[in-house]
């Protein structure tokens, strides 16, 4: 029995995480995010399933308005995420621009020349302290807003992934409670 607890404890201590968040939660919460809206909105009230970023359409004819949500990087890791489009925008997507923000870079996901829906996933390295985030343009604030929806989102944790344990040390890790165990049982008479 004591030998199933320890191996049990030893199992426990051994199997570590691999330190990534599933979803808009721990370190990549919404409240942790800086958010930039000019006419548009960004909603972060179901979270950590999805967020979604909407474009302007406040009929200003305002050029190139962004809403933008960015964090910083806490470990160096994958990023990955899917993402949905749609658009309402009379002219199409190519009004309203969709796209993934790496230390200030934007890098369009949306295809200005694509249907007004469109899906996609995405996944990239980043390094501890970059700046990464999701960005939505109007061109003119006119004709109809656009929407992202990004969900299944994963980054690295708030914890670094643990140490590899050299072989011979597990293996000392796990016969020593048995051995212990061994020792412990009267001797029969």
């Amino acid at each position: 029995m004591k030998f199933l607890i320890y191996s049990s404890v030893t199992f426990v201590v051994l199997a570590g995480s691999n330190g990534a968040f599933a979803g808009f939660s721990g370190s990549y919460q919404p409240q942790n995010w800086s958010i930039y809206t000019d006419g548009g909105s960004i909603d972060t009230a179901v979270a950590p399933d999805w967020i979604s970023i909407t474009s302007s359409d406040d009929q200003s004819g305002e050029l190139n308005k962004y809403q933008q949500i960015i964090i910083t990087a806490v470990y160096s890791g994958q990023v990955s995420f899917n993402w949905r489009y749609d658009t309402l925008d009379i002219d199409g997507p190519s009004n309203d621009d969709f796209g993934w923000l790496l230390n200030g870079e934007f890098s369009l996901l949306s295809d200005p020349d694509g249907d007004i829906s469109q899906a996609g996933s995405f996944v990239a390295d980043i390094v501890a302290g970059d700046i990464f985030g999701f960005r939505i343009y109007s061109l003119d604030s006119l004709g109809g807003a656009s929407t992202a929806l990004i969900s299944q989102f994963s980054a690295p944790g708030t914890s670094p992934a643990p140490e590899p344990i050299p072989i011979p040390t597990v293996a000392w890790m796990l016969l020593l409670p048995m051995v212990a165990t061994l020792r412990l049982k009267p001797a029969r008479a």
